[in-house]
């Protein structure tokens, strides 16, 4: 368990996940492995059946959100960093698992004013452990910095646009983004599967369409703010 260089804030992992029981339970192990994590928070947006661990962890906490027809990823993620108990916040999609043979937080100082993504222009696949390295939903940052530009959008429809749209926001307001190089070092992977897997709890289940639709919102929205200013 890593516990070196131990942080002097807390740190939480918040998660989504809907009808995702599966991987969540195949890459939940890796992220309770750092006694720095303090919390692991996991929203569970109306899965059916309902998400239940056989881990006993007590840092993992579960908020069960019911009602729900389909996934909406800015409400959940927003949800589950306002409930966040720690200052510093790892966000985790329910398929990221933290390679255990690298200490992912000690690579990682945040300072107030940074934040950390990963970047899927840079995703290749490890054929030694079997995972992708395409992580670009995966983000580390202050609470405060990512409440105070507002958190995900939470009108965007089906799959797509959400995280750039977030950084862009966050760039905007003077906060630094610092990519996440797992060619270098293998911190993080994405356990790979099919396209539908991204698109069977929304709607819309054409990401074509759902990317162009969202991207034109944020733009447009963008644009807007700024003749505003």
């Amino acid at each position: 368990m890593a516990n070196k260089n131990e942080s002097q804030e807390s740190i939480s992992i918040v998660c989504a996940s809907m009808n995702r029981s599966k991987p969540l339970k195949a890459c939940i192990g890796s992220w309770l492995l750092d006694s720095r994590i303090n919390e692991i928070l996991i929203i569970d947006w109306s899965s059916s059946p309902k998400l239940k661990l056989d881990n006993q962890d007590p840092r993992i906490r579960i908020v069960r959100i019911d009602g729900e027809k389909y996934f909406n990823l800015g409400k959940a993620y927003n949800l589950g960093f306002k409930l966040a108990k720690s200052s510093k916040i790892m966000k985790m999609d329910t398929d990221y698992f933290i390679n255990p043979y690298y200490d992912l937080i000690g690579e990682l100082p945040l300072p107030k004013s940074i934040f950390y993504t990963g970047n899927w222009m840079l995703h290749k696949f490890d054929g030694d452990m079997g995972f992708f390295r395409f992580t670009n939903g995966w983000l580390f940052i202050d609470k405060e910095d990512f409440l105070n530009v507002g958190g995900y959008r939470e009108d965007l429809k089906g799959y797509g646009f959400d995280d750039s749209d977030l950084y862009q926001r966050l760039t905007q307001s003077g906060i630094a983004r610092a990519t996440l190089n797992l060619n270098s070092k293998p911190l993080l992977f994405h356990v790979p599967h099919n396209a539908n897997f991204r698109v069977e709890n929304y709607e819309n289940k054409n990401i074509n369409e759902t990317m162009q639709y969202n991207r034109d919102l944020c733009i447009n929205a963008n644009n807007q703010s700024k003749v505003d200013h």
